[in-house]
């Protein structure tokens, strides 16, 4: 009897203790929403939870991204909006009515205004990323792997060089000069003679392939160079002072290149030459009055001609900046099915890790009551058996 009741109280306490087990537990799952997983179930949400991280991270990877695109969409925005004004102004001045201080008042905003295109492409970046001041695209990783097949290159737009043409452009007259003669040639005076050069703004400058003319005598700017007024002035004194009579077709100096065959008037008349800040000083050949130099003449550019330049080129670039804008938009367009992709996928992926890692709270609820209700049988049949311990233990005394 007394073997029986010792087995039925191990069985039972046995089994007290395993309900109050998995009441602990069950409690715990309800509380964490989580599942308690075998060794095989935490190798698949290990993985799967790999991947949804891969997802995310593309999702941010294209979100940067867009926000470059988006920076870069405004800034070519204004810069379409600064180039139409800029045609406008070329438009204006090409005017035949319109006098030169006109022109350079007009040309004193076109300026500035050209300034500002580089200064917004310069400043579209995002984190050091600019598409529309280099060459160079923006590679975007668009897949989990990070092989070369998962990454997406959006195409930039060089407008740092569209930026160095449209700043050599010009819509008033190229460089002038002003003749002047100091000293009238006597029978025993040399004649002299002053051309003071001038540019009106930086864009009046010469830029390479202008060239201009005094007396039949050409001065070319060289390739990759710009010539402003002192520069020019002291070309011709070299050429003057250095290669008169030279017969060479061309004496080239540092600075540009002149045409020796067209200089007859100039070195018939002048002897020596000299420039100080743009003033070219000529000093005759020899005594009596001379025909003073012919005025400079700009054989490429005349003011006219700069605005035609000008209008042409502005519209071409319009149409690359508009290009340029229709590219990013395309480049939106598949960026944005890229992220919804990701995050479709992303979704579904944790989708499975839940269900795999998560709990049904009803479940678990309905088999946490099938376990209070046998932890208080399990109770009762201790009550149960105590006090059958107790008669029997009654007997013996």
């Amino acid at each position: 009897m007394n073997n029986t009741i010792t087995g039925l109280a191990t069985t039972l306490a046995a089994g007290v203790n395993d309900v109050q087990q998995k009441i602990v537990e069950t409690q715990v799952q309800l509380a964490a929403g989580k599942r308690t997983l075998n060794p095989a179930e935490n190798g698949v949400v290990t993985r799967l939870t790999a991947q949804v991280l891969g997802y995310k991270s593309v999702e941010k990877n294209i979100v940067d991204a867009q926000s470059v695109i988006d920076v870069g969409q405004v800034a070519l925005q204004s810069i379409a909006d600064i180039m139409v004004q800029m045609k406008g102004l070329a438009v204006q001045s090409s005017s035949v009515g319109f006098a030169s201080t006109d022109r350079d008042s007009l040309n004193t905003t076109f300026e500035s205004l050209a300034k500002q295109i580089g200064d917004i492409a310069a400043s579209a970046g995002v984190n050091g990323n600019n598409l529309i001041n280099t060459s160079n695209g923006l590679t975007v990783t668009t897949g989990i792997d990070g092989t070369t097949a998962s990454q997406t290159t959006v195409q930039a737009a060089n407008v740092t060089a569209m930026a160095t043409i449209i700043n050599n452009l010009r819509i008033n007259g190229g460089m002038t000069g002003t003749n002047t003669t100091t000293t009238t040639g006597t029978s025993t005076a040399y004649q002299v003679d002053t051309i003071a050069l001038s540019n009106t703004s930086p864009a009046s400058e010469l830029i390479a392939g202008d060239s201009i003319t005094i007396s039949g005598l050409v001065y070319t700017c060289p390739s990759g160079s710009t010539a402003d007024a002192a520069t020019v002035a002291t070309a011709f004194a070299a050429f003057i002072t250095n290669g008169n009579g030279t017969p060479a077709a061309r004496f080239t100096t540092t600075d540009g290149t002149l045409l020796a065959d067209k200089a007859a008037a100039l070195q018939a008349v002048y002897a020596t030459a000299t420039a100080s800040s743009g003033t070219l000083t000529l000093t005759s050949a020899s005594y009596g009055p001379q025909s003073p130099p012919s005025l400079l003449v700009d054989t490429r550019y005349t003011a006219i001609a700069n605005c035609q330049i000008a209008t042409t080129s502005l519209s071409n670039q319009v149409a690359s900046v508009s290009a340029a804008q229709s590219s990013l938009s395309a480049a939106t367009t598949g960026l944005k099915a890229q992220l919804e992709t990701a995050t479709a996928l992303g979704t579904g992926v944790q989708k499975t890790i839940d269900s795999i890692a998560n709990v049904d709270a009803t479940e678990l609820q309905a088999f946490l009551q099938n376990l209070n209700t046998q932890q208080s049988v399990d109770y009762y049949l201790v009550s149960q058996m105590n006090q059958a311990s107790a008669a029997i233990l009654s007997i013996f005394r």
